[in-house]
């Protein structure tokens, strides 16, 4: 909300995500912000989704968790961290034609406990906490990028597995709407030749899969993704309660 109420002159920014807005949208409480509010920068990453199983699961494939979730509706339990990742499980759980038991497991950290608890099947990981997971040994199946992300190149994609599933987050610096493209152009130059320095190779140490998307590229990827995700987000609040 400051963000968006702020002057546009280029010195408040937020540092967000298409989906946190788009969620807050549909879902937040005394939101004064829509998708026409802020003009973007630039992006820095794109995070996928990974689907993660217990080590201990019984199923070794894919094509075992579909068969067995489409015997037993609702039986297998997938958790997801907050937010916009209940519409991700709900578009997964829709394009493989099965029916999950959905659960807000809370943040990333929060989500790794259940799974290794054993209180949830199986979970929608973010890429950055790939390796986390492959290191207490965990199976992990499918993600959900488009191209598979770095640091998770033996993980195939739900396209490649013949699903009509991309889904990313593209973490972005957003303007309030109305900044001078000049000064948008400064920022975008200035965040770009901090990337190039040092900002990409500390977020690949970090787990992060590191892209750079300037202004224009984002503006347009934006547009398209709120004309999906807004509906769908609408849809999935009316019909999973």
């Amino acid at each position: 909300n400051e963000a968006a109420k702020a002057e546009p002159d280029g010195y408040v920014l937020n540092i967000t995500a298409g989906p946190e807005i788009a969620y807050s949208i549909v879902n937040g409480e005394n939101v004064e912000f829509n998708e026409e509010s802020f003009d973007y920068i630039a992006g820095v990453n794109v995070r996928g989704n990974i689907l993660a199983m217990k080590k201990d699961s019984k199923f070794n494939t894919l094509e075992e968790l579909i068969a067995y979730a489409k015997d037993n509706p609702g039986k297998i339990t997938i958790g997801f961290p907050g937010g916009g990742g209940k519409a991700v499980a709900v578009e997964l759980m829709e394009t493989l034609g099965v029916e999950f038991t959905i659960i807000n497991a809370g943040n990333g950290n929060d989500l790794y406990s259940k799974l290794l608890g054993n209180h949830i099947d199986c979970g929608l990981i973010g890429s950055q906490f790939y390796q986390k997971f492959m290191d207490e040994g965990c199976k992990v199946f499918v993600q959900t990028v488009a191209d598979r992300a770095e640091g998770a190149e033996d993980v195939p994609t739900m396209k490649e597995l013949g699903y009509d599933m991309v889904y990313d987050v593209r973490v972005l610096l957003a303007a309030p709407k109305g900044t001078p493209p000049e000064v948008i152009q400064i920022l975008d130059d200035a965040l770009k030749e901090s990337f190039e320095e040092d900002l990409k190779d500390d977020l690949i140490k970090s787990g992060e899969n590191a892209k750079y998307i300037d202004g224009q590229e984002l503006t347009d990827y934006m547009k398209d993704y709120y004309e999906k995700a807004i509906p769908n987000m609408k849809r999935i609040k009316e019909q999973y309660k």
